[in-house]
């Protein structure tokens, strides 16, 4: 008996008959794009053109010679990085161009601290708020856009406890500057990894929180610098106008950004801010990692609170402190057996 063998041949094209119907159906529906205009061929891509006007909108965005030498002068912005064969001449080229800029541009480089920086309470509920005994500046944003490390890095502390967990302050939490005013850190808003429900009463408890406090000076609405004003924000601005509270918008993150890209999303977010009555100030940019723009944002907490003066005082009496402990003779003597000590070495060094 003959054996019979076969040999299974895998098919080629086996997506030629997917090709021919599914995609030629998704092709007819997308959106061909002329010099001349845009036309739409069929299928919803309204999604889809928004977001392409949005970037073409955000590239062709133009902003002053002066805000952007002001954001590289305050450091804010990502470092340039170049990459290829003569990338660090590029970068290197760019710093010094970046420098004689600076010796233009007109900033304030005062350094304040604050005062004595804590936790003393926190709500869950509208009946646990402490009593308003001092004026009060709140902080509030989308989840996990950096509102606990922008508290920390304002006190320069570590009281606010972080996370990059979205959704992990589920309090209204109180922190006392000293016997001047009181920072509060609120909830987040928009995505978090919790139930509606819990979303709903965090809702409930910042209007509660807004509506109530008489002490109130300011709200920090804070935004990523990376995507601006969202729509989400922008309801939320709106229940701040219906409670006519007054707030002021702060960009953070913006170490993650291009200073050409940080100009362009100020611009844009000063724009769609004309539409608030109760918007004060233009928009800080701020970053916690870098801590630029921190001692700026620092200074006009204390001239709202009324605390300038009182910060200023301090910070002369630790500079003369200081100045006093390096002129002292003990340090004097200290210095000198150090620079005798490098001496030695070197000498050892030179004899080996």
């Amino acid at each position: 008996m003959a054996l019979l063998t076969f040999r299974l041949h895998r098919p080629k094209f086996v997506f030629l008959r997917w090709f021919s119907t599914a995609n030629v159906h998704q092709r007819s529906n997308t959106t061909r794009v002329t010099k001349g205009a845009k036309i739409r061929t069929g299928g919803n891509s309204a999604s889809s053109l928004s977001s392409i006007s949005n970037r073409k909108k955000f590239r062709a965005t133009t902003f002053s010679t002066s805000l952007l030498s002001q954001i590289e002068a305050l450091g804010l912005a990502r470092p340039l990085t170049v990459s290829g064969k003569y990338g660090n001449k590029v970068a290197i080229n760019h710093k010094t161009k970046v420098l004689e800029n600076l010796k233009k541009v007109d900033i304030d480089r005062e350094r304040l601290e604050l005062p004595h920086f804590y936790f003393f309470a926190g709500a869950k509920t509208p009946t646990s708020f402490p009593a308003p005994d001092l004026p009060e500046l709140a902080f509030v944003g989308r989840s996990n856009v950096g509102k606990s490390s922008l508290i920390n890095a304002l006190g320069d502390s570590r009281s606010a406890r972080t996370s990059t967990k979205p959704g992990f302050t589920q309090q209204i939490n109180f922190y006392a500057v000293g016997s001047l005013f009181n920072m509060v850190d609120m909830p987040g808003y928009g995505f978090a990894y919790v139930k509606e429900e819990e979303k709903a009463k965090w809702k409930e408890l910042i209007e509660s929180y807004i509506s109530q406090r008489e002490l109130l000076l300011r709200i920090y609405v804070l935004l990523d610098a990376r995507h601006g004003i969202k729509l989400i924000d922008k309801e939320f601005l709106r229940t701040l106008e219906q409670h006519q509270v007054a707030f002021q918008v702060v960009l953070t993150k913006c170490d993650l950004v291009t200073a050409v890209d940080l100009a362009r999303r100020y611009v844009l977010v000063e724009t769609e801010l004309a539409e608030f009555r109760h918007a004060v100030d233009k928009p800080l940019m701020v970053s916690s990692e870098t801590s630029a723009g921190i001692f700026m944002m620092r200074k006009e907490m204390l001239r709202l609170a009324g605390g300038l003066d009182r910060a200023r005082k301090f910070a002369r009496r630790n500079k003369v402190s200081t100045e006093d402990a390096v002129d002292s003779p003990r340090a004097k003597k200290k210095g000198e057996e150090c620079i005798s000590q490098n001496k030695s070495k070197n000498t050892n060094k030179a004899r080996r």
